[in-house]
């Protein structure tokens, strides 16, 4: 890459195997979890985009109908269930404006992957790598809007998200599904295990304050990301932590039935046909949590 930066054409800077170049980069540091390393790259790989006019104009290059796709074929249908994702979540008071900005985009690319999982006669190549880049511009932007805001000059980067653990959690629960759905990193590897041990530490951040202290829809809010962190929990001890967690959130809730927190999952980054099979099955064991340690102790 040095090298490529380096060459008299400066159009070898951002070519495409540059921008290979950079997603190795990108991708190494994830896994051995240098996230400020992290950043940089993902830095340099905004300015190769930029510099080749922004992810709609290169996957314009190769096709054209974007509107046509989104609104034709991707949008679930107006009595879907699938209508509600992110409504509540977005329309939690923790959360700033960029970050529900970000989760109303973020609905597009979800759609996206429902499609072309669920649908038989999926994507083109051009429409999936059109999407696929939209997904990477999404996950820049939740890895790096908090160190760009006006109040995050000149603080140091570990106390930037001190102040809203709730946001912390969102954040970190949406780029955990970009990591198991985009990147496709398998939960025992590297970069799923790093993410789902952060994901747990924002998590116990928030719940120095007793859960019987945060509001309902906060809970419902932790609950969405214990079901995303456990799904992506191998770690025995990390699991049981989890579980927990998502245990007592439901005695809570007073969630009684699977369908009573589908319903609520609904409204958060969540769809049945993709995760219902697994959350149900991650419902089941948080039920029978209390009656295992009983048995265990």
């Amino acid at each position: 890459m040095n090298r490529k930066l380096q060459d008299p054409d400066p159009m070898k800077a951002v070519d495409d195997t540059a921008i290979d170049i950079v997603t190795g980069l990108i991708s190494a540091t994830l896994t051995l979890a240098l996230f400020e390393e992290a950043r940089v790259h993902w830095q340099g790989m905004k300015k190769i985009v930029d510099y080749r006019g922004g992810i709609l104009n290169m996957a314009a290059q190769g096709s054209r109908g974007i509107g046509a796709v989104l609104t034709e074929r991707i949008e679930p249908p107006p009595n879907s269930q699938l209508r509600h994702l992110n409504k509540t979540l977005c329309a939690n008071k923790h959360l700033s404006p960029k970050l529900i900005s970000l989760m109303q985009e973020i609905r597009h690319v979800f759609f996206f992957e429902i499609f072309n999982r669920t649908d038989a006669s999926g994507l083109s190549d051009i429409e999936y790598e059109m999407f696929l880049m939209k997904a990477h511009e999404m996950e820049y932007e939740l890895l790096d809007y908090p160190y760009r805001a006006p109040e995050a000059q000149g603080v140091a980067d570990k106390d930037i998200l001190k102040d809203n653990p709730i946001e912390s959690v969102a954040r970190l629960t949406a780029l955990s599904y970009f990591n198991s759905c985009f990147v496709v990193s398998p939960p025992e590897f590297g970069t799923g295990r790093a993410m789902t041990k952060h994901l747990k530490d924002a998590l116990a951040k928030c719940v120095v304050k007793p859960l019987s202290e945060h509001s309902n829809e906060d809970r419902s809010l932790l609950a969405w990301a214990a079901f995303i962190s456990i799904s992506g929990a191998w770690d025995r001890t990390l699991r049981k932590w989890l579980v927990e967690l998502l245990h007592d959130i439901i005695v809570l809730q007073h969630w009684r039935s699977w369908e009573e927190v589908e319903s609520v999952m609904h409204g958060y980054l969540y769809a049945g046909q993709l995760h219902g099979h697994i959350w149900r099955k991650i419902w089941l064991e948080a039920q029978s949590f209390s009656s295992i340690c009983e048995i265990v102790g």
